[in-house]
């Protein structure tokens, strides 16, 4: 009964585990999406730059 009672436990705390893991992982993938968002949008700004500079010079 006791070790029945022992195993219940570790089921259960591993699945904690998955599960916080899950959310881990979850919230990095975030965090990568919005950091991939950000350089896109920091790369088209000195893209925009890029062509405005080049547009005056062509002038």
């Amino acid at each position: 009964m006791h070790v029945w009672r022992k195993l219940e436990f570790n089921c259960l705390s591993t699945s904690i585990k998955v599960q916080m893991l899950q959310a881990h992982i979850g919230l990095m993938f975030k965090h990568l999406l919005m950091m991939d968002v950000l350089l896109l949008v920091d790369y088209s700004k000195v893209n925009d730059q890029k062509d405005a500079q080049l547009d005056e010079t062509s002038k």
